[in-house]
């Protein structure tokens, strides 16, 4: 049986979800809705919030938890296809992408969290590098990864929230700009960590 919602009704029900935007926050009111960013957009249509970047760090938190952003995915770039496992520090609400390059046998940890802590910018920083077992200096099969600091950061600045006319936008934009620049970003940080440790050993063998 389908239900038919009234001009009137859709009205209030944007009224109400508006009030409670502000009154207990984005995450509360989305939680208790379980709205997804496609049944939001038929509630707004037309008539697209007008979000801070506080609110859209909220939106991107809400968007991860209930899982409408992807846990895995595979970027190519010049011809080499990597392997992104997202994930999110249920603490801070954190990005966290662990890049691993399976040809060379190695990877990077990037942190890279769309509007952190509520500014118009991402903040990109590697924590970690990595050897994947089977890699020359890491050939014990039964081993776990062999792990290395690296420090490398970067952000990406001066985001233009007028892009954003939907809430599908914002995912589009997140698959698109967001993880194009956060996997150049995280590429150019494991060639560096990949140089640094490949010096670092040869120095140690001598």
């Amino acid at each position: 049986m389908k239900y038919l919602i009234t001009e009137n009704q859709h009205s209030r029900i944007k009224e109400q979800i508006l009030d409670l935007f502000d009154s207990v926050g984005i995450i509360k009111t989305l939680n208790r809705y379980k709205l997804d960013p496609k049944g939001l957009d038929i509630i707004f249509k037309g008539d697209f919030p007008d979000f801070t970047c506080s609110n859209l760090d909220d939106l991107f938190t809400y968007f991860f938890r209930n899982g409408y952003i992807k846990r895995r995915i595979d970027y190519e770039y010049k011809d080499n296809i990597y392997t992104v496992e997202i994930g999110m520090d249920y603490h801070t609400a954190a990005f966290e992408y662990d890049v691993e390059d399976s040809e060379n046998l190695d990877g990077i940890l990037v942190y890279a969290t769309p509007f952190w802590e509520g500014e118009c910018f991402v903040p990109m920083e590697t924590t970690s590098y990595y050897l994947i077992p089977g890699h020359q200096n890491n050939d014990d099969e039964e081993s776990d990864r062999i792990w290395y600091d690296f420090d490398f950061t970067s952000s990406y600045d001066n985001i233009d929230l007028s892009v954003f006319r939907s809430f599908t936008d914002i995912l589009d934009w997140y698959y698109t700009t967001c993880i194009d620049k956060t996997m150049k970003f995280a590429i150019e940080a494991l060639f560096k960590a990949r140089i640094e440790y490949e010096n670092n050993n040869n120095r140690e063998s001598i």
